[in-house]
């Protein structure tokens, strides 16, 4: 594995925090974890502390002294084609990284400012998924529905349910053995 340690102890707790919040299955966790920990992953760390800082119009100057660094790491890794062929042959994550001084809080900074959305956007500014690359965000703070969608485009498809399931089983079911045999084509009984 070519990624730092660091990086991929993160990935890891983001992928754990997923789990709990049932955002996503142990086996679509092990199928990204998997695929970050081959020798062809790659990082690439952008340091995006200064263009945080100045986005944080509204706050005290004390509070925004208290961010040591705020860091954008794309990963990037090949397919490990589990979902079939891959037109893509590579994906890539983005991931944040923010340190603070150990009192420092940006939730309880009074703002007008959403910092998660200020990061965001700085982040999105110095890659804006150029090229049809797809990159998404996972971010420890309100992750919503990014991993599921992170999932289904490194790999290809929507979570299933079981719900899905037996649907496309009864579906298949149904194709075989239809419930409802046409008119005249009754077992047993031939046409004139």
């Amino acid at each position: 594995m070519t990624i730092e340690r660091e990086t991929y102890t993160e990935i890891v707790h983001s992928m754990v925090y997923a789990l709990a919040i049932r955002e996503m299955s142990l086996v679509q966790i092990t199928a990204i974890l998997y695929a970050c920990a081959q020798e062809s992953t790659t990082e690439e760390t952008i340091d995006l502390t200064h263009q945080v800082r100045e986005r944080l119009t509204d706050w005290p100057q004390e509070s925004r002294g208290r961010i040591i660094a705020i860091e954008m790491i794309i990963v990037k890794f090949k397919c490990q084609k589990l979902h079939g062929p891959c037109k893509k042959g590579e994906h890539a994550m983005m991931l944040t990284r923010i340190i603070g001084t150990q009192d420092w809080r940006p939730e309880n900074v009074s703002s007008s400012v959403d910092f998660n959305e200020v990061v965001l956007e700085a982040m999105h500014s110095i890659r804006p998924n150029a090229d049809g690359e797809t990159a998404k965000v996972i971010h420890n703070r309100g992750l919503g529905n990014t991993l599921s969608s992170l999932f289904a485009d490194m790999f290809g498809q929507e979570t299933e349910t079981i719900e899905d399931k037996v649907r496309d089983f009864a579906s298949e079911l149904d194709a075989l053995f239809p419930s409802n045999p046409q008119p005249g084509k009754e077992e047993g009984h031939e046409s004139s």
